[in-house]
Formats: structure tokens, C-alpha cells, sequence
């Protein structure tokens, strides 16, 4: 049997990243049996709808390089892919289920639902499977609009098993005679779901965890039409610490939040897919190939994946230790320009900045942050540092350094580094004594980059004037 998998997001604005974690789990569980990976768009709820959304689904798989074997825009031998363009689909499987006794018309109004629900009715009362053929028939002579119901069993239970949960049972007065089939001509989510996963033969089903209680509805579809039910995956809750939701709000609940702060693709998906899941081995860097090779789904966790932005932050940071210099500057510069940072240098120095701090850069909007520490505060010396720099012979050393850098013509990074050396052997200074108040003096911190690069980019005269001032 063909591993055949489907992402099946619904167009209705950016991807949350539990739904991007959904659709790793579900790329990797195809790709680690050389199966399909089908992307499949739900739009059947058209009031949602989103001009612009079904591009941003393709932006965001294709950016984390989850590339889609069949889809709206590659085809293939299931297609359409677009629900909205299976109707006739759905309404012929509909009036199937009709025909057999496992579903009805049911013409009650809007206004008579909401009395229902008024009266304390936890579910629809099943007014209209008892109407008579020749009463549907005249109320379909009238014209009166109608939706279709699954006819629910009330007696009994229902089972199916989930890979990650197990065995899962519901009894049967639990469930409602749900709609499958709209007014509009439009299928409900759960029943175009059932339809298209049949017939796409859809053999994996990977989906969240809230649809535990309700996939026993799915299962009385399946049984209903004779069908072979998928193997269901069901993935526990992605959470920030405290169980709380990620929040649109806070900024963490979308993969272009998180892009357009200067999160690496690569590293978000390395992220996303240890969340829930845990690797065979202590490795937590890994490419999409090396994903692809370990990932299983007995490994798949039970409990809700708490989404830990420190650990996002330490993998971020070893794919960006790893960029080359030009895709370091793009990740950063679109951050340096929003900050009127790049505007007052040029390249040579947008270049030496991002790399003087490419090993303390999480994600590349904190290069501002790193730039304001040394470059945008007031320069200023804490007890401590001024305690340092009183021990004997410290002025010695400022003073030999000073003087040296005064004499030189280019303030590169190259030219100041054997300076220090140079100075220690002036002054008798080395190891702690020679190089701590070299950075104290110049920068106003105990700890940083390479020191050479920080002077570099200060420039000549903001030097000489600190060191002159702490030598005073």
C-alpha cells in the first residue's frame, strides 16, 4: 500500500503554526514510506473566505520546502483539489446516503433551530426524520430550502482507534444528526472531509486532537457507505507554557510572525516538528532529509507541545551561525532599514556589523537591539567597571592602547587587532588585565563580540574620546 497523505488547510488567512506543525506531521509521515503528500484546499465555507489566502498557503509549504506531490496547482489523478469545485460531488454522495436510510432532508428553519437551542436542546430533535415521503416531497413542491442530516444510530456506541490516543468510543445518543450537505448546495467540513479522503484514497488522516470526539461521526460515514476507514493520526495541542493559546495578538500564533521577525524557514520547521514528537536520539538539528528518515509515528507524543520560544530561539540561532554573509545581511537588513540604522552607513558597514554579531543573533530583528546595546546607549561606567579600572596600572594600559590607535590611518578591525598585543607589551598587561579594560573603557561592557570588529564599527574618534575620558 501507497502511503498517501493530505494537508487540507482552509483559505482563510495566514497559517497558524499548529496548523504548519499539522502539515509537517503529515509531509513526514508520507515521505518516510516514499508515500504522497497532497495538498488539498477546503474552501466550502465561503463566508470565511480570504482573497489572497490560497497564496499564502503555497508561500509558506514551499518556503519550508514541504513540496506537494498533487495539488490545485500541480494536479493529479484525484483532482479537482479545490472543494468548492467538487459540489456536484458531494451532493450526489449526499442523496447516496438519503437514498440508503442513513440520512434526511430536514427543512427546519433558522428560527426554529434557535427556539431549540433556547428551550435548553442540546442537539437538533430530529423533528423532520419523521416526516412522511409525501410530506417532504410537498415541502420540496413548495420550494422550501433544505439541508441534508446524517441519521445517527441511538442506541449503542461507536469506536475507532487513533495511533496516539487508542481505542476511542462514544455512545451513539452523544452525537447529533449532523448536517453533511448546506441549504447553499455547499457540504459541511466533516462530510466533504469523508467524501474527498475516499476518493483521493487518502490512507493516513492526520489532524488535531479536537477532532477526537467528533471523528466517530466520520466513522458512522464510513460504515454507512461501505467504505474502508483511513488510519487516523490525532496530534496533542500546541500550548505556551501555562497551557495558555498562542495568541494572534502577542504575535506568536503565525508562521509570517515569526518570518517577518527574522526566523529562518528551516529553523522553524526543525522547531515546529519536535513539538509533539520525539527524535529516536538526542539530536535536535536536523534537516528536512534527516526528518524524513527518523520520523515515525509511535513517536508521536500524547500530551500538548508547549511552544517554547527560548528553544525556538537557540535552533534559530545555529541555522543563522551557519549563513553566509549575504543571506545574513537580507535576513537583517530589512530590520537595520526599518530602525534608520542602514539609511547612516554604508554596505562595507551594514556587512561588518551582522557579522561582528552573527553568533549572538537569535533572529534578525535583534540585530537593533544588539546595535542600540553598544551604539545607541549613553556610555556609561557601572561601580563594577570603574572598580576594574582602578587596579594598578590599568591607566598604563589605556594609555599604550590610545596611543596606537591614534597613529593609525585605517581603523579596520584587521589594523586594531594586533594593536592589543602590541599595547600589552608596552604596559606589562595580558590575559584578563590587558584585554578586560581594553572593552570596559571602549564599549561600557564587561562582555561582547570580538572587541577588534565592536572598535571597528565605533569608529576612530568615539574610541579615542572613551579612552581619553576613562584615562582622565
Amino acid at each position: 500500500m501507497t502511503v498517501r497523505t493530505r494537508f487540507a488547510p482552509s483559505p482563510t488567512g495566514f497559517i497558524h503554526v499548529g496548523n504548519l506543525r499539522s502539515a509537517i506531521f503529515t509531509y513526514l509521515i508520507a515521505k518516510h514510506d516514499n508515500g504522497t503528500f497532497v495538498l488539498r484546499i477546503e474552501d466550502t465555507d465561503q463566508e470565511r473566505y480570504v482573497e489572497g489566502a490560497v497564496d499564502t498557503i503555497y508561500y509558506t509549504l514551499d518556503s519550508c520546502g514541504l513540496t506537494w506531490d498533487e495539488g490545485p496547482d500541480k494536479g493529479g489523478d484525484y483532482g479537482p483539489y479545490i472543494q468548492s469545485e467538487r459540489k456536484d460531488l458531494y451532493k450526489e454522495h449526499a442523496h447516496k446516503l438519503v437514498a440508503s436510510g442513513h440520512a434526511y432532508k430536514c427543512f427546519c428553519t433558522p428560527e426554529r433551530l434557535a427556539s431549540l437551542r433556547d428551550k435548553g436542546y442540546a442537539k437538533y430533535d430530529r423533528h423532520c426524520l419523521h416526516l412522511t415521503a409525501e410530506e417532504v416531497q410537498a415541502k420540496e413542491d413548495q420550494g422550501l430550502p433544505y439541508v441534508i442530516r446524517q441519521k445517527v444510530p441511538q442506541d449503542g456506541s461507536t469506536s475507532f482507534t487513533c495511533q496516539v490516543y487508542g481505542e476511542i468510543t462514544i455512545d451513539n445518543k452523544e452525537i447529533e444528526d449532523q448536517v453533511i450537505l448546506k441549504s447553499d448546495g455547499y457540504p459541511t467540513y466533516n462530510f466533504a472531509n469523508v467524501v474527498d479522503d475516499h476518493l483521493m484514497n487518502i490512507t493516513h488522516v492526520v489532524r488535531g486532537n479536537e477532532y477526537l470526539t467528533s471523528t466517530p461521526k466520520y466513522t458512522l460515514l464510513y460504515r454507512a457507505f461501505g467504505w474502508d476507514e483511513p488510519t487516523y493520526v490525532h496530534l496533542p495541542h500546541v500550548v505556551k507554557e501555562g497551557g495558555k493559546k498562542l495568541s494572534k495578538r502577542e504575535g506568536d500564533a503565525y508562521y509570517t510572525d515569526f518570518v517577518h521577525k527574522g526566523y529562518l524557514p528551516e529553523a522553524i520547521l526543525n522547531f515546529l516538528a519536535l513539538l509533539g514528537w520525539s527524535p529516536p536520539t538526542n539530536q535536535e538539528i536536523f534537516t528536512l532529509e534527516e526528518l524524513e528518515q527518523a520520523f515515525t509515528i509511535d513517536r508521536i507524543n500524547n500530551s500538548p507541545a508547549v511552544f517554547d520560544i527560548q528553544k525556538l530561539n537557540w535552533i534559530n540561532a545555529q541555522y543563522i551561525k551557519k549563513l553566509d554573509t549575504q543571506d545574513l545581511i537580507e535576513l537583517c537588513m530589512p530590520h537595520l532599514i526599518d530602525a534608520n540604522i542602514a539609511q547612516d552607513h554604508d554596505e562595507a558597514w551594514i556587512e561588518s556589523l551582522v557579522k561582528t554579531f552573527q553568533d549572538r543573533l537569535d533572529y534578525g530583528a535583534q540585530i537593533v537591539d544588539l546595535h542600540d546595546e553598544f551604539f545607541d546607549q549613553e556610555y556609561r561606567l557601572d561601580d563594577e567597571m570603574n572598580e576594574f579600572l582602578a587596579q594598578d596600572g590599568v591607566n598604563e594600559t589605556l594609555q599604550a592602547f590610545r596611543d596606537l590607535l591614534a597613529g593609525l590611518d585605517a581603523f579596520t578591525a584587521q589594523d586594531i587587532k594586533p594593536l592589543i598585543k602590541q599595547a600589552g607589551k608596552q604596559s606589562g598587561a595580558k590575559g584578563k588585565m590587558l584585554f578586560m579594560p581594553l572593552r570596559i573603557a571602549t564599549t561600557a561592557s564587561m562582555h561582547g563580540p570580538d572587541l577588534p570588529q565592536v572598535l571597528a564599527l565605533l569608529g576612530k574618534d568615539t574610541v579615542l574620546e572613551r579612552l581619553d575620558q576613562t584615562i582622565k
